[in-house]
């Protein structure tokens, strides 16, 4: 075979090479599969990709094989370049239509026949298979992903806070249901089917225990730092204001509600108090909330509005709850 290292680099087509030696000879000495990888992200390649079809072209007229990889799943779960703003999400049925497109562009430059034939692969083929989900899935689900826990509600809220264990029931329902008719509301925006499968862990069991416990460290770092963080903030408040339940209930639920429990309202209305606090969540879980979702493409503007429905639609069920029964 001809020297095709050579060649390359008398066109000007390579800057740096590595391991140079050993590059030429298997170049020369056999058939070598290689591939360019294209995201979808438009209906046409640009002027890099057309620098690495030339490229392909000449590697697949010296003897080797070209395989043309579409970026048909990498596409779909955002730009990792490092880029301060997102680039535009694209639906499947675009991904695929740009991957129609460009496959023909590419048919112009490399040959789908003989014994080197050029081959194009999506790797959404295998990639959408896999146990995980895309960056618009996740700002949907982020929408119903805040529960508060029923023993609390029933024992804290309904015993101690409101004193009526049955209204701590319907505060329960009430918190439940409104988070699962948001989740119904977005249904028709899931895009991607979530599926389960057992993908096989190379980690050793002293690298997943080591990594489990500074993942939940870190965790317990964020929800720790936020809740003396906002016990201080509260205090400063209290001592300047004076107590303000409106703002202790915002700031910190804890704190909020066990205020609540000392004003003198009647049964009902402590507990409309009591469901839309625990569905709002506070501001100290909001902090948390944003500080895990800020290293991520997730938006927690979609959280935060999720929670403003959430005390809505809570209310008024509770409220339904008070009249049929």
């Amino acid at each position: 075979m001809t020297d095709i290292i050579k060649e390359l680099e008398d066109r000007g087509y390579i800057e740096q090479l590595t391991h140079e030696k050993e590059m030429r000879e298997l170049f020369q000495k056999e058939s070598v599969s290689f591939y360019i990888g294209i995201d979808p992200t438009a209906n046409s390649m640009h002027i890099g990709h057309f620098v690495a079809l030339m490229v392909a072209a000449r590697l697949q007229k010296a003897g080797h094989r070209p395989i043309i990889l579409m970026g048909g799943g990498t596409a779909a779960i955002g730009d990792p370049s490092g880029r301060t703003d997102m680039r535009q999400m694209l639906t499947r049925e675009q991904l695929d239509a740009n991957v129609e497109a460009i496959k023909k562009q590419a048919e112009r430059f490399v040959s789908f026949e003989g014994e080197n034939a050029a081959i194009i692969v999506n790797n959404k083929d295998w990639l959408l298979d896999l146990n995980y989900i895309s960056i618009e899935d996740a700002n949907k689900i982020i929408r119903f992903t805040h529960f508060s826990n029923p023993l609390f509600i029933i024992n804290v809220i309904g015993n101690t806070i409101i004193g009526n264990k049955k209204i701590g029931f319907l505060i329960l329902l009430s918190h439940y249901l409104s988070n699962f008719i948001i989740g119904f509301l977005y249904r028709k925006e899931q895009t991607q089917k979530i599926t389960t499968k057992h993908v096989k862990n190379t980690k050793t069991f002293g690298s997943i225990l080591t990594t489990s416990f500074i993942n939940s460290f870190d965790s317990l770092l964020i929800v720790l730092g936020s809740l003396i963080t906002f016990k201080i903030l509260t205090s400063i408040i209290f001592h300047y204001l004076g107590f303000n339940f409106i703002i202790s209930s915002l700031l910190e639920i804890t704190q909020g509600l066990f205020a609540l429990k000392n004003l003198t309202l009647n049964i009902e209305l402590k507990a409309l108090i009591a469901v839309a606090m625990i569905s709002f969540g506070g501001f100290c879980i909001h902090t948390q909330v944003y500080s895990i979702l800020s290293e991520t493409k997730i938006s927690y503007k979609n959280y935060f509005f999720s929670r403003i429905l959430h005390v809505i639609i809570a209310t008024t069920i509770l409220t339904l709850f008070f009249i049929l029964l």
